[in-house]
C-alpha cells in the first residue's frame, strides 16, 4: 500500500481549493432565492465537505489505499481530556481571545444569536464532524503516512488555523488544532477528535454565554472575568499542568519522538 493522498502540504492545499471551486457554482443558489441566511453557509460548508470527501476517496481507491477514516471504540482518557479542555478553554484561551478581539474592536455576537438552534447545530455537530474528518481524518492522516509524526501535526495544524479567516481565530484554532491532532496522532480515532471538537465548541458558547450574559461587554472592561480573571488563569494553568502530567500516563506521547 502507497502512501495516503493526500500525503504532502501541496496535494492538502489542491484538495482544499478542488473542493473549494466545485462549491462555488452552489453560491448561484443564492441568487435564485434558493435559499438565504445562516442555511447559505451551512450548505455550503456541507457541499464543500462532501466533495473534499469524494476526491480522497477517489484517489486512494485508485491507488488501492485504504479509505479508513479512524473509527474505533479507544475513548480512553476521555474524562482527563475532557477536564484539560474545559480547564484551557476557560482560564487560558477565552481570556486571551476576548482580550485581543476588544482591542481589534470585534463585535460579539447578540446572547439570541449565540445560542440559538443553528449556532449550536452548527458549532457543535456539524461543523466539528466536518473539520475533524477532513482536517484530522484525512489530512493528518496522509501527512503521518509521509512525515514525521511532529512536522504532520504542525503542517496539518496551520492549514486547520488558515482556513478560520481572522487573525484572532487563527492563532486559537493553531493551538486547538494542534491538540486534536496530537490526540488523533496517538489515538487514530476520527469519533474521539469529533467529540472532543464539540466539546470545545459547546464549552466557549456555554463559557460566554455565562460571563457576558444578556450585555454587552465589549466596552467594559478588558478582562473577560472582570477582577477575578487572573485567578482563574492560574487555576486553569494549575488543573491543566496536572491534566497533561496525568495524560503523559494514559496516552502515548511516545508517538510524537
Amino acid at each position: 500500500m502507497g502512501k495516503i493522498f493526500p500525503y504532502k502540504i501541496l496535494q492538502a492545499t489542491t484538495l482544499l481549493f478542488a473542493a473549494a471551486v466545485l462549491t462555488a457554482p452552489t453560491v448561484f443558489l443564492k441568487l435564485a432565492d434558493v435559499y438565504s441566511g445562516n442555511a447559505e453557509v451551512l450548505l455550503l460548508y456541507i457541499v464543500f465537505f462532501i466533495f473534499a470527501y469524494l476526491i480522497w476517496v477517489i484517489v486512494n481507491r485508485k491507488k488501492r489505499n485504504s479509505i479508513d477514516l479512524g473509527v474505533n471504540s479507544n475513548f480512553s482518557s476521555l474524562g482527563l481530556l475532557l477536564l484539560c479542555i474545559l480547564s484551557i478553554q476557560a482560564g487560558i484561551i477565552l481570556p486571551l481571545s476576548f482580550l485581543t478581539e476588544q482591542l481589534i474592536g470585534f463585535k460579539h455576537p447578540s446572547p439570541q444569536d449565540r445560542l440559538s438552534l443553528y449556532t449550536l447545530s452548527s458549532a457543535v455537530i456539524i461543523g466539528p464532524a466536518i473539520e475533524e474528518i477532513v482536517f484530522r481524518g484525512i489530512i493528518l492522516k496522509g501527512f503521518l503516512s509521509n512525515y514525521p509524526v511532529k512536522k504532520a501535526i504542525v503542517y496539518s495544524s496551520i492549514l486547520f488555523a488558515l482556513v478560520h479567516g481572522n487573525p484572532v481565530n487563527i492563532a486559537i484554532a493553531f493551538i486547538i488544532g494542534s491538540f486534536l491532532s496530537i490526540v488523533y496522532a496517538a489515538k487514530r480515532n476520527i469519533m474521539l477528535s469529533i467529540l472532543l471538537h464539540s466539546s470545545i465548541n459547546l464549552s466557549t458558547l456555554l463559557i460566554k454565554q455565562l460571563v457576558l450574559g444578556d450585555g454587552d461587554r465589549q466596552n467594559d472592561s478588558l478582562a473577560f472575568y472582570g477582577g477575578p480573571t487572573w485567578i482563574v488563569v492560574l487555576i486553569a494553568l494549575a488543573v491543566s499542568s496536572l491534566c497533561f502530567s496525568k495524560l503523559k500516563q494514559t496516552i502515548d506521547f511516545l508517538v510524537l519522538k
